[in-house]
């Protein structure tokens, strides 16, 4: 399901990663007979969501389907690192600020040439004994696979499928993160 098959990258390279590589949860391939062109893209998401989980998990009660916007991509790594940009306009060493700054368009680069596949989320509300519970959905950008990521498990096994770039970017985000915090 990830982009960018961990067999595809040079030897070096994959020694010089210990990243543990899995596959991604209860994929599910939607059908190519079905037109969803009138649909818009939030639409889309959410019908197949509804999709994915009659096919996957029809016993499941659903109560709602929330469009969640894209926690696994490029534009979500850059609207983490906007919003970061409030703490380091109450830094006030101009050389610590010039420092994140440069950390910032460093993670920046990374972000626009990191090979990961990308993916929108939909909250898939169901009904428990204690209220409603969410799964998360992730719908591919090309839309032609959706991951059900029905709890924890799940949620990990897919985030490390999507590659080491995916992960590093992650890590980056949350020390820059992390380190502008600390000096707040």
């Amino acid at each position: 399901i990830r982009s960018v098959d961990k067999n595809e990258l040079p030897e070096e390279e994959r020694k010089s990663k210990s990243w543990e590589y899995t596959e991604a949860p209860n994929v599910y391939t939607p059908a190519n007979n079905t037109d969803y062109s009138m649909l818009t893209e939030q639409e889309h998401c959410i019908a197949l969501a509804k999709e994915a989980m009659q096919h996957l998990f029809p016993e499941i009660s659903i109560t709602e389907f929330n469009f969640d916007d894209d926690w696994y991509s490029r534009s979500q790594f850059v609207s983490d690192l906007d919003d970061i940009d409030a703490y380091r306009e109450r830094i006030k060493d101009s050389t610590i600020k010039a420092m994140f700054l440069r950390m910032k368009e460093e993670i920046l680069k990374h972000i626009s040439s990191a090979r990961f596949k990308e993916y929108y989320t939909v909250n898939v509300g169901t009904s428990t004994a204690d209220g409603t519970c969410f799964i998360i959905v992730a719908v591919s950008k090309e839309f032609d696979e959706v991951s059900v990521l029905r709890n924890v498990k799940d949620r990990s096994d897919f985030f490390r499928s999507l590659g080491h770039e995916f992960v590093d970017l992650t890590y980056a985000v949350n020390y820059y993160r992390e380190r502008m915090v600390d000096l707040v």
